[in-house]
């Protein structure tokens, strides 16, 4: 659930918001898969390390595939080895195409994430992945959860809400506040600004706490 909402005051910056959404859950079969790179990628080991793992199945010439890839990449510069170490991506292409082809689309869409190059769904997951892209989130218990098409902002607040349930369960609270729009006109600031709950537990309300030049300078309940 995604809302919009739009503020009119002197140069604002601080917010503070809350929303809900649902998820859901699967068992995942294992994969062992060769990158690119020749590195080999066990998913069971990640999940065993107490790691998410993130099932990124694509195809070259997939437009939404190619709009998520920079959201992808932003999600694992945050949370993967080089972040927080909580979860790894694995893109796999699959539809026969050359290494060569596979590695120069990736490098474009600006994917840095280990990628897999395969002649088709491995069979186990056929019955999961019914377009492109499909994301499936797959929690250290081996549960998982399938993501559908890419829908920005609706696709990263459902990793967001994937990865919540894998690391916390069915009881949390939190929020994501996606890409605020700012516009300077004159002496305003107009501020557009998309929120979405990305927890499991339902929120009656939302404040939201305005500062100027660091300076608090209202509070607003919506």
């Amino acid at each position: 659930m995604v809302k919009n909402h739009t503020l009119m005051i002197k140069r604002i910056i601080t917010f503070l918001i809350i929303l809900h959404s649902s998820i859901i859950a699967q068992n995942a079969p294992n994969l062992e898969l060769i990158d690119l790179d020749g590195v080999t990628h066990n998913l069971y080991d990640y999940l065993d390390e107490g790691k998410s793992v993130l099932l990124d199945f694509f195809i070259v010439n997939c437009i939404p595939c190619e709009e998520g890839a920079g959201y992808q990449d932003a999600l694992y510069e945050n949370y993967g080895p080089e972040g927080t170490d909580q979860l790894q991506i694995i893109s796999l292409e699959v539809y026969n195409n050359s290494n060569s082809i596979v590695q120069e689309t990736t490098t474009n869409w600006g994917i840095t994430n280990p990628v897999v190059n395969i002649d088709a769904i491995p069979e186990a997951y056929t019955p999961f992945v019914p377009f492109y892209p499909t994301y499936i989130m797959v929690c250290p218990n081996r549960s998982m959860t399938i993501i559908t098409d890419f829908n920005q902002p609706l696709t990263i607040l459902e990793w967001e809400i994937a990865m919540n349930n894998c690391n916390c369960g069915m009881n949390y609270t939190d929020v994501t506040i996606l890409e605020p729009e700012i516009i300077h006109c004159q002496d305003y600031v107009f501020a557009n600004l998309n929120i979405g709950n990305v927890g499991s537990n339902y929120i009656d309300n939302i404040d939201i706490e305005v500062y100027v030049d660091s300076t608090f300078h209202s509070s607003i309940e919506w």
